[in-house]
């Protein structure tokens, strides 16, 4: 049992940074109490896009250095270096764009609508970028690649290390154990 990290905002409640990582663990089936039988490998995305993906030749890939962090500055070339990989790897219209520099702790491949998700979730594919990674966002044009700081140097991804611990303010409990409850609200509850 489990309650999602939450914050109020007013009247209504919002989930909070620590809920996305909870999300992450139920759905790649990892035991909250942390005592799972044996280390899985994250859930493949099984759902298909709405949209298959175009001959690669033909998808349009932006790449965005998104390298520097608080403490470092931005890993010089990226864009270009990853950019010169997927034109390697058959996507002819993959281009640097150096006037965009965000800033991203993970790599993350964005597209704007249902009809370029296929084609994004293929260029994770080639790269080796997890699918969970893939994410739907307004706020880019086309399929854009956001080079992040855990992919500094070198040709191949690696994803990090996940930490598959629970939030603490998930406030989980197994239901085997006798000697704690959850907390329940008082305004929700009857005598």
């Amino acid at each position: 049992m489990t309650t999602m990290p939450n914050r109020y905002v007013g009247a209504r409640v919002e989930p909070t940074e620590d809920a996305e990582q909870l999300f992450r663990l139920v759905r790649e089936d990892i035991a909250l109490d942390g005592k799972d039988a044996k280390k899985k490998e994250p859930a493949q995305d099984t759902t298909a896009p709405t949209d298959p993906a175009a001959p690669d030749e033909e998808i349009a890939v932006q790449v965005r250095n998104g390298t520097r962090t608080d403490s470092t500055a931005a890993a010089r070339g990226r864009a270009n270096t990853v950019a010169g990989l997927l034109v390697e790897q058959g996507f002819d219209r993959a281009v640097a764009d150096p006037a965009v520099l965000p800033s991203e702790d993970r790599t993350v491949i964005r597209y704007p609508s249902a009809d370029l998700e296929g084609d994004a979730r293929r260029v994770a594919e080639a790269l080796g970028i997890p699918p969970s990674s893939v994410q739907r966002s307004t706020d880019v044009s086309g399929v854009t690649l956001i080079v992040g700081a855990d992919w500094r140097e070198g040709t191949a991804y690696r994803a990090p290390e996940s930490d598959d611990t629970t939030p603490e303010s998930a406030e989980a409990l197994n239901g085997a154990d006798d000697s704690a409850c959850m907390h329940v609200n008082p305004a929700f509850s009857w005598s």
